[in-house]
Formats: C-alpha cells, structure tokens, sequence
C-alpha cells in the first residue's frame, strides 16, 4: 500500500517538475532530515508523521499539488530547525513573503531568525537568474565572491 502511494507521489511530483521547469526539492529536504534526526528522534518522528499527512497522502490520494505540498514540507522542516520566515525571490532578486502557489521562476528560501544560520533552498527553478545565484551563494552557502 505504501509503495502504490509512494509510486504514485513520485510519478506526480516529476510530471510537475518537467512542466514547470523546475528543480527537485526533495534532496536539500534529505539533509534537513538528517539535521533533524541528530537533534532527537522524536523531531525526526514527527517529520516523518508529517511527510505522510502532508506531502503522501495528499498528492497520491487527493490530487494535491505535488511541488506545493513538498514546499510546504520543507517550510515546516525548516522551521524545526531554525526558525525563521519562507520569502520568494523574484527572477530580478526581490524578496516577498512566500504565499502558495508561487510561480515557475521563484526561488523560495527559508530565513532563519539566527543570523549565523544559514538560509534554506526550499524550491527553486532549473536555472537560476544571476540575482538569485548571488543571493543563493551568499545566504545559503556564505560565499561572499562572486563567481
């Protein structure tokens, strides 16, 4: 039962992904989890009780918006990690509170509270802009050159 729903999550999600052009979220969410995990096992318990509400059970079996609903996901990992606030960033590097659905070319990035904390890729498209590299290079990966 489990894998038919896996199966199916999977097959919708990368439909999505080939028709917006966009990036899979799912291997920064590994990291989360593993971030998660080294915290507690309880945290990572929840996160896994969560992954089955509100990304499996809705995109196999209700139909939900697979990238919305992993996004939404990796928000709420995110914020068990460092909270913080979700904002998008525009193909010209403007930032707006992140409100689902966000469009094709918006990189959506979790911003912790915690200066020392480093941003969150949440979503992104296949090529990023150069506003959007630069902001990923400095807010997520602390690179202060550009390349």
């Amino acid at each position: 039962m489990d894998s038919d729903l896996q199966e199916t999550a999977d097959r919708r999600l990368a439909e999505v992904l080939e028709r917006k052009s966009a990036r899979d979220p799912r291997e920064g969410y590994r990291g989360l989890l593993r971030q998660l995990r080294e915290r507690g096992e309880e945290g990572y318990k929840e996160a896994v009780r969560e992954y089955r509400s509100l990304v499996l059970e809705p995109i196999a079996e209700a139909g939900a918006d697979p990238l919305g609903a992993w996004i939404e996901f990796g928000c709420r990992l995110a914020e068990r990690l460092h909270p913080g606030k979700a904002v998008v960033l525009s193909s010209d590097g403007r930032a707006t509170p992140y409100e689902p659905p966000s469009g094709p070319d918006a990189l959506i990035l979790h911003i912790p509270e915690d200066r020392r904390s480093r941003a969150v890729v949440l979503g992104a498209p296949r090529e990023l802009t150069a506003a959007q590299g630069a902001a990923v290079d400095l807010l997520a990966h602390g690179k202060v050159k550009l390349t």
